[in-house]
């Protein structure tokens, strides 16, 4: 299975299998809480609002503590998703169903 990120409006956009997105929750979560709150409260929680303050904690990151190529895929992915949506209210990370399925 894979997970998507979403916003309230627009369709899921895979962006990791998971495993890859467990191994980018375990990268993200060794990063200081108090320098990336939005990325702590996206991966713990699996929503995270203010999608330009996520995106850059996200770029600061990984310019901060290199991951592992296959993490840096999902950071990158999810960076290109926020900057198409820079005006998001929510960000969501799914498995993609949804409540009709």
């Amino acid at each position: 299975m894979s997970q998507y990120v979403s916003d309230e409006k627009g369709e899921g956009v895979q962006v990791a299998t998971n495993l890859g997105w467990s191994e980018f929750s375990e990268w993200a979560l060794a990063c200081s809480v108090e320098d990336y709150p939005w990325l702590h409260h996206l991966v713990t929680f699996g929503f995270a609002n203010e999608s330009g303050d996520l995106a850059a904690e996200i770029r600061h990151a990984l310019e901060n503590s290199s991951p592992a190529a296959d993490v840096k895929s999902v950071a990158d992915g999810l960076i290109k998703y926020l900057e198409a949506v820079p005006d998001a209210e929510i960000v969501l990370i799914s498995n993609g169903m949804t409540i009709e399925e």
